[in-house]
Parts: C-alpha cells; sequence; structure tokens
C-alpha cells in the first residue's frame, strides 16, 4: 500500500502531536499513487491552514471583545475626563501655544501598528490594563491583537480630543463609539444592549448577514436563515441582548419549529410563527419533517457559531440541538434506480416529441436539444446541481490543459453557487460529447448567444432553475418515472452512486461534487495541472444497464 509523507509545520506540531504525517493513498498500484498524491497533498495543505483559522480563533481566556471593548471604553473615559479638566484650566495664550506643539508632536509621532515601535507601545498599555482587571491572555492571540488595535484607536482619539480642546473646542470627537453613557461593567459582568460592545439578537443577526465571509444572502441558504432569523426573533425577542441567549431560548425556538407546518409563510401571509404554529394545529395540518426541521435549528446553531467565533457570546447554545428522526438516513435515499433512467430517457422528448413546449410528452418526429434535453443529461454525468446547470454561461465551457471543462462560478449575472466548494471546474464527461454537446455549444456562440440555455429565464429570487423544477416534476409523472422520494435532485445522488461504484477517488469526488472536504479556492482548484486527473475520473462514471447510444450523433470535437 502507498502513502503519502508530510512534514508537519513546526507552528502546528502542537496540534498535531508529531512532526510527520503518514497517511495512505488507498492503492497498491505506483502509477494510481503518482496520480493520487497531487491532490492529496493539495487537501493536506488545505488542512494545514485550516488548523491555522481554528487555532487563531482559540484564544487562552473566556474573556469576550465586547468585554475587552468595556475596558478601552473606560480607559478611554477616565482619562477623557481629567484631560477635559486640565484644559480648562489653560487661560493664556503662551500655555496654549505650548501645548498645541506638544499635541501636534505627539499626534503626529504616534504611527501606525504596522510600525514594531508603536505596537510595542501601545502594547504595553495594554497588558497594563489586563494587569489591573487580573486577566492573562497570549500576546500572539488575536483578542490580544484585538485589544491594542483598539488601544492604539482610543490613544489617538484622545490625542485628537486634547488638540481640539487647547483651542476651546470641547465637542471635537472623531470616534463617536465614545460619546455613549458610561457602561457600568466589569470584564465578568453580562455585556447588555445599549453597552458600546454590547449587541442586541437583531443587532448581531445583521452583523452576521453582512459578514462578507458568510454565503450571499440572495440564494436558497439565505432565504432559510431569514425564516430561522423570523422565528427566533418571534421566541427569543429581538431586543433581547445577544450575549444573554442561553440553551432554554434555543429550546424553544426548536419547540416551535417541530409545530410549524411546511412553507409555513407561503401558506399563511401575514401571520407570526407563533400564530402560524397555532392556526395550523387548530386546522390539523401536518407539521413539516424532522429532517426539515434539523435543517433550521442547524442554520440557528451555524449563526451561534459565528457569534461566539466572532467572541460576540461566549457559548455556541444550540450546539448539537437537534430532532430526533425516526425514519433512517439510508430510507430517505433517492438515486433514480436504473429502471427509472430508461423511462426518463426513453420518454418522448428524448426519442421523438411534438415539440418541447406543452407537446413534449406526445410522440412525434422531433428530439430538440435544448433545455428540457440537456440540463437531465449534465447532471446525470456531472452530478451538478439544477441551478449550476441552468444559470451557465456559454464562456463556463472552456479549455483547460487541452480538456474541455465546465465551470462552475458565481460571478456572472445571475450566478449563484450553494458555498464556496461549489465554485469549481468539472471536464466535459465523453457521453455528452457523443451526444453533439460541444456541437450544440458551439451552435450558440455562432449565433451571438451568451447563455448555454438562453430560453430560461430568472425567476423573482433570481434563480434560473424555478420554472424547470415545477416542469421536470410534471415531466417524471408524465414519463412513469416518480416515485415519492424522487426529484430532479436524484440524479446528484444517482450520480454519487456512480462514483462509488467506478471507485473514484474521494478527494476527486469531494472536488467534482463541489461538497466540503474538497478545496473551497477555485483558483487552487482549477489549477491546470488537476483538471487532466480529474477528467481521468470522470471517465470511471457509467451506467451499467442504461443504454443511451439513441441520443449519439457524429461528434468530432
Amino acid at each position: 500500500m502507498f502513502y503519502i509523507r508530510a512534514t508537519v509545520p513546526v507552528d502546528l506540531v502542537d496540534i498535531y502531536g508529531k512532526k510527520e504525517i503518514r497517511r495512505s493513498l488507498r492503492t497498491k498500484d505506483r502509477k494510481e499513487a503518482n496520480r493520487l498524491i497531487k491532490a492529496e497533498a493539495a487537501l493536506l495543505e488545505e488542512e494545514f491552514e485550516r488548523h491555522r483559522r481554528e487555532r487563531d480563533r482559540t484564544e487562552t481566556s473566556d474573556v469576550t471583545k465586547a468585554q475587552l471593548w468595556v475596558l478601552v471604553f473606560q480607559w478611554f473615559r477616565d482619562h477623557d475626563n481629567a484631560d477635559a479638566e486640565a484644559w480648562q484650566r489653560l487661560d493664556n495664550e503662551e500655555d496654549r501655544k505650548q501645548a498645541r506643539e506638544v499635541l501636534r508632536d505627539d499626534l503626529g509621532g504616534f504611527g501606525d501598528l504596522d510600525d514594531p515601535r508603536t505596537y510595542d507601545e501601545v502594547a504595553q498599555d495594554a497588558d497594563e490594563l489586563l494587569r489591573q482587571n487580573s486577566i492573562s491572555l497570549d500576546p500572539s492571540s488575536g483578542m490580544h491583537q484585538y485589544l491594542v488595535q483598539e488601544l492604539h484607536n482610543a490613544t489617538i482619539e484622545l490625542l485628537r480630543r486634547r488638540l481640539a480642546r487647547v483651542d476651546g473646542n470641547f465637542d471635537a470627537a472623531t470616534d463617536t463609539r465614545f460619546d455613549v453613557p458610561a457602561p457600568s461593567l466589569s470584564v465578568s459582568s453580562t455585556v447588555t444592549a445599549g453597552t458600546p460592545g454590547g449587541m442586541t439578537l437583531a443587532e448581531l443577526m445583521e452583523a452576521y448577514k453582512n459578514d462578507p465571509n458568510n454565503e450571499s444572502w440572495e440564494d436558497k441558504t439565505g432565504l432559510g436563515y431569514d425564516f430561522t432569523f423570523r422565528v427566533m426573533k418571534d421566541v427569543i425577542g429581538e431586543q433581547t441582548p445577544a450575549a444573554n441567549l442561553n440553551r432554554d431560548h434555543c429550546r424553544s425556538v426548536q419547540r416551535l419549529f417541530i409545530r410549524l407546518p411546511s412553507n409555513a409563510t407561503k401558506r399563511f401571509p401575514g401571520m407570526s410563527p407563533v400564530e402560524i404554529a397555532d392556526h395550523a394545529e387548530r386546522a390539523g395540518v401536518k407539521p413539516m419533517a424532522p429532517g426539515t426541521v434539523n435543517s433550521y435549528i442547524h442554520k440557528m446553531s451555524s449563526f451561534l457559531g459565528w457569534a461566539k467565533l466572532e467572541e460576540y457570546i461566549a457559548t455556541n447554545p444550540a450546539k448539537r440541538l437537534t430532532v430526533r428522526d425516526e425514519v433512517h438516513d439510508k430510507d430517505k435515499r433517492d438515486a433514480f434506480s436504473t429502471d427509472q433512467l430508461k423511462l426518463i430517457f426513453n420518454a418522448p422528448l428524448y426519442r421523438g416529441c411534438k415539440d418541447d413546449e406543452k407537446g413534449y410528452a406526445t410522440p412525434g418526429n422531433n428530439v430538440v436539444r435544448r433545455a428540457r434535453f440537456w440540463v437531465p443529461l449534465i447532471s446525470l454525468f456531472h452530478g451538478m446541481r439544477l441551478n449550476e446547470i441552468c444559470q451557465l454561461a456559454l464562456n463556463d465551457i472552456e479549455v483547460v490543459n487541452d480538456v474541455v471543462c465546465i465551470r462552475i462560478r458565481a460571478d456572472g449575472e445571475g450566478q449563484k453557487a450553494k458555498t464556496r466548494a461549489a465554485r469549481r471546474i468539472i471536464p466535459v464527461h465523453s457521453e455528452l460529447k457523443r451526444m453533439g454537446f460541444l456541437s450544440y455549444v458551439e451552435t450558440l456562440r455562432e449565433r451571438g448567444e451568451k447563455r448555454v440555455f438562453p430560453e430560461l429565464t430568472q425567476d423573482k429570487r433570481g434563480y434560473y432553475s424555478g420554472s424547470f423544477d415545477k416542469w421536470f416534476a410534471r415531466f417524471l409523472i408524465k414519463s412513469g418515472a416518480k416515485t415519492d422520494s424522487t426529484s430532479f435532485h436524484s440524479f446528484r445522488h444517482t450520480w454519487r452512486d456512480a462514483l462509488r461504484r467506478g471507485k473514484v477517488d474521494r478527494s476527486y469526488a469531494l472536488l467534482l461534487g463541489g461538497w466540503s472536504g474538497g478545496n473551497p479556492d477555485d483558483e487552487r482548484y482549477g489549477s491546470d495541472e488537476l483538471v487532466p486527473l480529474l477528467a481521468e475520473e470522470m471517465a470511471k462514471v457509467r451506467y451499467d444497464g442504461l443504454d443511451l447510444s439513441h441520443l449519439y450523433v457524429s461528434e468530432t470535437r
């Protein structure tokens, strides 16, 4: 068995507890091992970076940013109040002139924190402040750096106000965070709403939505968070201090989710979540499935986990809070069977129909190769999500290192990606080439089109897949392939099963499918070096027993 051996970076030895990592490549074939090692090395580098990020967020004290801000705030107000009295006693121009010159020199000489001398000077003040309050922080930690940064800001603001007061201006303020009622908090106190470092639940939610590191709020995930936040506000109260959130709050939210029906706001517009739950129970409306409930609770936990990492709250009170689901995961599998695939791809749409509009289910002489023809096939062989396919632009079909690929991005007009990992490159499967997909793309380019499926338009939420999803549900019924546990997304499950049958290496499977655990960095993942290897893995995706030769055309590209 071949292995990859890697030296653990010096700064991570304490985390791994050893200086070298040795991991199996899960193959006894040398040629296969040479192919796999590049992807494994890339994933290992990403793992190192992830540990560094997690380490940087792990502090040696339970103190929060909000509580450190209180220390800085009180330090500033103590100095500022004393200054105000002192500057009022300057009663002659000579004293004011001398003070003005000294303060200008002080302010001009107080450099950026990038200057080691300035940083060391402020860090000494920060350490003294910590000592006075019996707090211990690792000088290399993010929390200590935060304290130094805020103390630096406070010192500059103090010098600016001193300079203004020399000339009799006692109302000058550049950083208005210091112009609020003084908090009566100690470091061990609970930070409450109305203090400089405190946040209400509603304010914390806004901060989460505006964090550039979080996914776009315009996609379906964002809509799920919107509903989760609406329920939390209804149960907990949007003005509740964020630092006061506890397990009882989260359990109350959980209990309301359990009572709510699916599509609650659509079915009962104008009602609050609590009113919807009460009304649904009286009307005998079935509540949403445990899996759906858990998806909302997971969003609540992710939000509060973020708040903990950002030091707005001390703990995540929703951690591991889930609802028991009596249906086992293996019974939720909704991949298409071979028989279902035969019904789908032998329907009139693929064998010959009247047209691909209302006549798609009526036998005829036309096989119209547009969205309705290509979208299911692309998902079958590439595992792409529905909207990833429907939103494709022609410039997303590109040649990388002599391999024709589909690039999934979120930077084009109306384009979205479910997660960072979803942004990826997928080599075009040979079966699609045999069916004429590349000729189809070239024809669109010659016509001056911009998108792969120009007949698809965006819905009110900005998705190109909205109407297609509804059409495909009808198509499944008319083709005879519909079951209670299958939908368009079943193609993705079917494709994942094909990866397993083809024994596609896990690291490549994660990259191709856009699942977390693969490399979320689009540029590194899309390097020319990896694409030929990905193409070799994609070739392993086959569906034995499914004959699609009636869809082949003469394809030489």
